[in-house]
């Protein structure tokens, strides 16, 4: 946004006339522009030329609007965004490409999508027909969590919630104003530039209320009071950030002051080798990357880094906290496979070893450590696993959304037999298993660039908490998304991807039976258990088959006879203090 950016606000709620942030926040929006602070977005720029053309250094607020609970006390991001459409095209506010509209809910409003524990605040987009591309953002009001969005409890201007919003509207502003279609300025992990340094304040002053403050500048109120501000600092460098979905909008999001970074309740098993993970991980790589759903990704091998809210309210003394969501402990977890794809010829070795891996798991030592997770009433995931069987369903696309994995996955369930079909099994996890030919994701978040497979749940033909996860075939990128070029099942000519997957496979199952919901098992970062562990394999062996030298650490009986080797991901005990282990 080159162009003097102008900004609006609507009033969702409950905003009394006496409410300090009517006079507030217009007063900070009228006067950020040409501040040192809103000059550290001047240092990013355009492709419209050698150099670019730079953001501007002027900020105008231009009016606002209120417009009560025009979508209920827990609005969508679909509601969200059709307050600010709705605000324009009635004429309450004009239609300014060159705007941020912020709409501001009161203390009584949630947002549903996580507010307070996944995120404090969100900018993205929309193209409006007749007006073009309309730059929004939601803000929360903190007084509704302190603990989680508000920097401190005794504000400069003496409303929490109100100093709160307006660094959390800070940093959204900067970011419109620097990656406005989410397209343009982040880094290597998604972080835009507010993102890279958010909950950071610098060096702060006491205000006479003993409130810190770490700008300030005379407001144009009859007071003529200084007006006080403690806001995040902005880095002048490129920035990515990590996505929720948004219908088909991607959102960015900036979450809690109690997680680390600015990254979604999201989490994906993807290429490793990138150290993360908290303290306590033993020397685990910690892997997880947000993107486009509400889900859990295993990351490639390289990348690191997610969070989830780490705020008060867990328990567990294992390096990993209990959350209070649903655990899968009623019976034991049965596994379907959804194949998809043209390379799942007859001979794939995929198409044998993954369903005996699925049938012969459950009585590892390997999968007996999920049984050291459980609920809130003390019922431990069942140290067995079932396998349900498989289905195929016709190659229509060869990039899939999120979306598009949700709707195969639905696709392939009945809730009344029908052959060719999936029970639909609150006790289950639906597979949906791609072949090398399949993208997934989008160009920001993708398989073989952000994550290898993930994990999340939906409600199918009526039946809620359906858990489901994608992986897609290691053959794709072995480098990322498998360990080793020559699994212990590889062939010739599909060496990788067989054993790549069912890693990754191990990986998703167990997160998906100790945190279906995504509200139950993970530690104060977001790693779920195999997260802590991601991409490592304590003891390795070594053998050869007609193919080659492979490296392995389990071997488990076959149900054809005989014995099977793998190479899995280690998994994180919750017990004796947590480790990474086989067993």
């Amino acid at each position: 946004m080159t162009k003097p950016v102008t900004a609006y606000i609507i009033w969702y709620g409950n905003w009394p006339a006496s409410h300090p942030a009517l006079t507030i926040v217009p007063e900070f929006l009228s006067n950020i522009g040409n501040s040192a602070w809103w000059n550290i977005s001047t240092t990013y720029y355009d492709n419209s030329a050698v150099g670019g053309a730079k953001v501007s250094p002027t900020v105008a607020f231009v009016q606002s609007t209120t417009v009560g609970y025009t979508k209920g006390t827990n609005p969508s991001n679909a509601g969200i965004q059709s307050v600010v459409t709705t605000a324009i095209s009635s004429g309450a506010l004009p239609g300014d490409v060159n705007g941020v509209y912020f709409v501001l809910s009161s203390a009584d409003v949630n947002q549903n999508s996580g507010f307070c524990t996944n995120y404090c605040g969100w900018h993205t987009n929309t193209n409006m027909a007749g007006v073009g591309y309309i730059k929004y953002s939601w803000v929360g009001n903190p007084a509704r969590c302190p603990a989680n969005c508000a920097a401190q409890t005794t504000s400069p201007n003496g409303d929490t919630g109100t100093d709160g919003m307006i660094s959390i509207m800070a940093h959204e502003l900067t970011e419109a104003a620097t990656d406005p279609l989410l397209n343009a300025w982040y880094d290597g992990n998604g972080y835009e530039n507010a993102d890279k340094c958010a909950w950071k304040f610098g060096t702060t002053s006491t205000a006479s209320n003993g409130a810190q403050y770490n700008l300030g500048f005379f407001s144009k109120l009859v007071t003529l009071l200084l007006l006080a501000l403690l806001l995040c600092a902005a880095s002048p460098a490129a920035a990515r950030r990590r996505r929720a979905s948004n219908g088909n909008h991607n959102i960015d999001l900036n979450n809690p002051a109690n997680i680390n970074s600015a990254s979604y309740h999201s989490l994906y098993n993807g290429p490793g080798n990138g150290n993360g993970g908290d303290n306590s991980n033993a020397g685990g790589n910690g892997n997880g990357q947000a993107n486009g759903l509400d889900g859990d990704p295993n990351i490639p091998r390289g990348l690191s880094g997610h969070a989830r809210p780490g705020g008060g309210g867990g328990s567990g003394s294992n390096g990993i906290t209990y959350w209070g969501g649903p655990v899968m402990t009623k019976a034991a977890v049965t596994a379907y496979i959804i194949w998809y794809g043209n390379n799942w010829p007859a001979g794939h070795p995929a198409l044998t070893v993954i369903p005996d891996f699925l049938q012969i798991l459950g009585a590892s030592a390997w999968w007996r450590m999920s049984n050291t997770y459980y609920d809130g009433a003390n019922a431990n995931v069942l140290a067995a696993v079932n396998f349900g069987g498989s289905v195929t369903l016709a190659t229509s696309k060869t990039t899939l959304s999120d979306a598009d994995v949700f709707n195969m996955v639905a696709s392939s369930i009945s809730t009344t037999p029908q052959a060719g079909k999936h029970p639909a099994d609150l006790n289950g996890v639906y597979f949906l298993l791609t072949s090398k030919d399949i993208a997934q994701g989008s160009a920001r978040s993708n398989f073989c660039g952000s994550y290898c497979g993930w994990h999340t749940y939906g409600s199918v033909a009526g039946v809620s908490n359906i858990k489901y996860s994608w992986v897609g075939d290691s053959d794709r990128c072995p480098a990322a998304c498998a360990a080793q070029a020559l699994g212990p099942n590889g062939v010739p000519a599909y060496p990788a991807g067989t054993d790549g997957m069912i890693s990754v496979i191990a990986h998703e199952l167990t997160e998906a039976a100790t945190d279906p919901q995504l509200n139950a098992w993970y530690d104060t970062r977001g790693y779920e258990n195999a997260d802590k562990c991601a991409w490592t394999f304590g003891t390795q062996y070594t053998a050869s088959n007609a193919a080659g030298t492979y490296s392995y650490n389990m071997q488990l009986q076959s149900t054809a006879g005989g014995t099977r080797q793998y190479l899995v991901q280690r998994n994180w005990v919750n017990a004796a203090g947590g480790y990474c282990s086989m067993q």
